[in-house]
């Protein structure tokens, strides 16, 4: 009913529709990953694979990162 879908949709009002990401322009950066189109390619990469939950940790993503910048640099 439509009470039903008001009751549910504001009891996630205060959820983010994204989840925060794990990996950030700074993470790259202290990684030694030069500023550039790479740098941006691989944040909106690892953020996919987060969003779609290819990983499972922090720590796996970043592990991603290290090997997928060899391959793009």
């Amino acid at each position: 009913s439509y009470t039903f879908l008001q009751q549910t949709q504001l009891s996630y009002a205060h959820e983010p529709a994204l989840p925060q990401r794990w990996v950030t322009g700074s993470c790259l950066r202290e990684l030694d990953i030069p500023a550039g189109p790479n740098l941006g390619k691989l944040l909106e990469e690892a953020y996919d694979i987060q969003l779609n939950e290819q990983v499972a940790t922090r720590q796996e993503l970043i592990e991603w990162v290290k090997n997928r910048a060899k391959k793009i640099s």
